[in-house]
């Protein structure tokens, strides 16, 4: 039976998890990103998130609405270049 999951993380300039670890996941959305300008949100698989070595989920790397999607059953990280933002997430799993 396919399920959801909805909700809100306030990322900051510290490593946070944006969604923990879920086997089954079928699809991961992440939406609240910049249209331009503003604080931008750096995303990845891994709690090793580091500006330095990282792409900032712009709008030229996002779907449409500045909607982001990834396609992980692991954890997914974010850190932001200053102050914090809020991003929503939409997962899909089956259990």
């Amino acid at each position: 039976m396919l399920k959801w999951k909805v909700g809100k993380v306030s990322v900051g300039t510290s490593a946070t998890e944006i969604v923990a670890a879920r086997s089954g996941r079928k699809s991961l959305k992440l939406w609240g990103f910049p249209a331009s300008g503003g604080t931008l949100v750096y995303v990845k698989d891994s709690n090793a998130v580091a500006i330095s070595d990282l792409n900032p989920v712009t709008p030229t790397s996002l779907l449409v609405n500045n909607t982001f999607q990834l396609d992980t059953e692991g954890a997914v990280w974010g850190i932001t270049n200053s102050g914090s933002r809020d991003i929503w997430f939409l997962e899909t799993y089956e259990e």
